[in-house]
């Protein structure tokens, strides 16, 4: 694709428009004029109308890896009285281009700021180097007072595919007491590749006396990942529940299956539509619908009709245009 139309609409006067350009030569590696981004970023600095112009000018230089922006670059990083965004993308761009100047300088300012928020970008940036050195910085990372920067560790392991932290990272989803951090080394494990961590995510979905958000984020990775076991631990832990009158898990269980596209659920869709509950019919349908399961399109057509809640019936009408 031909990016002059890009560049020339990085000199239009509205900063969003030039803003949309910037990141579309980004997306596109066109590195052919990119002495004219940084031209425009000396003439727009300062201007408190292309403050996010700029932002996205920084974040470009590290998804070109332009070298030559570097010694800028780490100015920026180091300029307490530039913009925070600014800062924070400079430390990214620096780990893009990956020099041994840029690392040193981040290594200065993960150890030496005061700034949590700024030290949890920098620690991003660390963590795109292949070092020697960044394993150990992520894994006293996740012991940080500051829960982003606990974040940014588990997901640099997981970049990493560091498997000596699984034991880590699954004691912080028992224990962290921040949620996010939680969550984000559960984002790590199912990342690792490794079957001792997809376990780990299996059995978290199925303990009963896990919290319930941890359920469903495990339940959530576990269909996106289609890991062993899965299916079996949905038998165990769905079974019981069908035929209870009310269970307040089921229904965000089931909304999580309505959304995956894997046709080992069927069984399980064919039970959400047998179900009393016209909220859990209506997840069985989009399942079914999603994955194309022609084998229970005879059922979905039984559930047009009167008799149906109205909104069962649209979903069922909705499905039948795809099966």
């Amino acid at each position: 694709m031909n990016t002059d139309l890009f560049y020339t609409l990085l000199r239009d006067n509205n900063p969003v428009l030039a803003g949309s350009a910037l990141r579309g030569i980004g997306k596109l590696k066109d590195l052919s004029r990119v002495e004219e981004i940084q031209a425009l970023v000396e003439e727009y600095q300062g201007d408190e109308s292309y403050e996010d112009f700029v932002a996205n000018a920084i974040l470009v230089m590290g998804d070109l890896k332009y070298k030559e922006a570097e010694p800028w670059l780490m100015d920026v990083l180091d300029d307490v009285d530039s913009p925070s965004s600014h800062r924070q993308y400079a430390a990214i761009s620096l780990g893009h281009i990956g020099s041994p100047d840029g690392f040193a300088l981040l290594k200065q300012m993960y150890s030496s700021s005061e700034n949590s928020q700024l030290r949890s970008y920098v620690l991003k940036g660390i963590s795109f180097y292949d070092s020697e050195e960044v394993a150990p910085i992520l894994l006293d990372a996740l012991r940080d007072s500051f829960w982003k920067i606990r974040v940014a560790a588990a997901e640099g392991l997981a970049e990493r595919q560091y498997r000596q932290a699984i034991d880590i990272l699954e004691y912080k989803v028992k224990k962290d007491p921040q949620r996010q951090v939680r969550y984000g080394a559960l984002d790590a494990l199912a990342k690792m590749e490794d079957r001792e961590a997809e376990d780990f995510i299996v059995e978290q979905f199925s303990g009963e006396r896990n919290p319930f958000d941890i359920r469903q984020k495990a339940l959530q990775l576990m269909m996106e990942g289609r890991f062993s076991g899965s299916i079996e631990a949905l038998k165990e832990v769905l079974g019981p529940k069908w035929d209870k009158k009310k269970d307040k898990e089921l229904s965000p269980f089931c909304k999580i299956l309505s959304t995956t596209q894997w046709d080992s659920l069927e069984p399980f869709y064919a039970q959400m539509i047998a179900n009393k509950d016209f909220i859990i019919r209506i997840y069985g349908i989009r399942g079914i619908k999603i994955n194309h399961l022609t084998g229970l399109k005879a059922a979905v057509q039984a559930m047009d009709n009167k008799k149906e809640a109205v909104n069962v019936r649209k979903e069922a009408k909705a499905a039948l245009e795809e099966l």
